[in-house]
């Protein structure tokens, strides 16, 4: 059965046997606790009479000298993946420990209710990325898997800027990224340089309106739709979808927020680690990435057998995330004795996700903004 769970994992992780092993003792530990301490994970690995100390001591070696290739992980979740185009989702998550700033650049990849971890890059700086950033990691993403993959780039109001935009219109890549109030639109006639948030000034709450034609963003000629929030912020969206359309695709850009929280205080206390070496930390992110996809597959195949309980707020009681999360701590808190060949059950259990489903709100009923006459 050992043999058989290594023969599934190497076509992905073609690592030594030995070191393959310890990553699915790794992945156990981490289901099992909640975290990615390696003191915690130490005392859970399986050990022939040596000390705790000294299964610390593996896995810090484990992390400074394993050649894990990012690559393994993106072929990985790719091969899960339902035929057909998928949004992509990119996002920035950082903490602090000590003095450094821990700051990672993430792409995800959107299938039905969930974000994917595809390919992230830890920044050697705190704040926001830049274009540059941006462009490089999907530049990275594109070289393993083709662009044509994908429909488009969801994001938030960090990732703007004229080389950005065209960049993605180059690649074929549609847009759905949120702009800031100040952010200068063009293409108004003879009035140039106008904020986008003026054009909008008279938006009410939970009102959706599109501007008549189209205007250049950035360089680009897209589409812009708006709408206010219950909290009365304004929400600028850039996109080259029907106006319809836009604002339930850009409502998945939430899939990521979740993402990051079940790799946090939802899920594996990421932000505990002392790991602040990038290539470490990398090292650690591909072993998250791999329990999250196992508890949302698990948790996918609950939902499939027995629906999750809705609450009177019509959301429901776990996510498919926690659900799966729970189940597979249970089966693995009472040890690693049969642990591998539960994770060969699961590995059974790699069918592709669910198809998208896109319309997760009401396409909104859009009413055309137009010039205001001064006259």
């Amino acid at each position: 059965m050992h043999d058989t769970l290594l023969q599934a994992l190497r076509p992905y992780f073609p690592l030594h046997r030995t070191r393959l092993h310890l990553m699915v003792q790794l992945l156990c530990a981490m289901l099992t606790l909640g975290t990615v301490r390696l003191p915690r994970l130490a005392g859970y690995l399986e050990s022939s009479g040596h000390t705790e100390a000294h299964r610390y001591r593996r896995l810090q070696r484990f992390f400074a000298g394993l050649d894990l290739d990012l690559k393994w992980l993106v072929t990985f979740v790719m091969a899960t993946l339902p035929e057909g185009k998928h949004w992509l989702i990119l996002d920035r998550t950082n903490w602090k420990w000590g003095k450094t700033d821990l700051n990672i650049l993430m792409v995800a990849v959107l299938v039905g209710p969930l974000a994917i971890p595809l390919l992230w890059e830890v920044l050697p700086h705190g704040g926001s990325s830049s274009q540059k950033d941006r462009q490089t990691l999907l530049e990275r993403l594109f070289g393993i898997v083709p662009f044509q993959r994908f429909v488009g780039v969801i994001a938030d109001r960090e990732f703007i800027g004229q080389c950005w935009f065209g960049w993605l219109r180059k690649q074929g890549l549609k847009v759905c990224i949120r702009l800031k109030k100040d952010s200068l639109v063009d293409g108004l006639g003879k009035f140039k340089g106008f904020r986008a948030g003026s054009l909008f000034a008279t938006v009410s709450s939970g009102e959706y309106r599109i501007w008549y034609r189209k205007i250049r963003i950035y360089g680009v000629l897209l589409r812009l739709v708006a709408t206010r929030t219950a909290k009365g912020d304004l929400l600028l969206i850039a996109t080259d979808l029907a106006g319809r359309d836009a604002l339930p695709i850009y409502a998945l850009r939430w899939k990521i927020e979740c993402l990051f929280e079940q790799f946090k205080s939802h899920g594996f206390d990421l932000e505990t680690t002392r790991m602040t070496d990038p290539d470490k930390l990398g090292r650690l992110l591909i072993l998250v990435s791999l329990a999250y996809l196992w508890c949302v597959r698990m948790g996918g195949l609950l939902e499939a057998q027995t629906p999750t309980a809705v609450k009177n707020h019509g959301r429901k009681a776990l996510s498919t995330f926690q659900r799966g999360f729970s189940h597979l701590k249970v089966v693995l808190f009472a040890g690693l004795r049969g642990v591998l060949e539960t994770l060969l059950d699961i590995l059974h259990t790699l069918l592709p996700l669910r198809p998208p489903e896109i319309p997760v709100m009401d396409r909104p009923k859009l009413s055309l903004q137009r010039p205001v006459s001064t006259s």
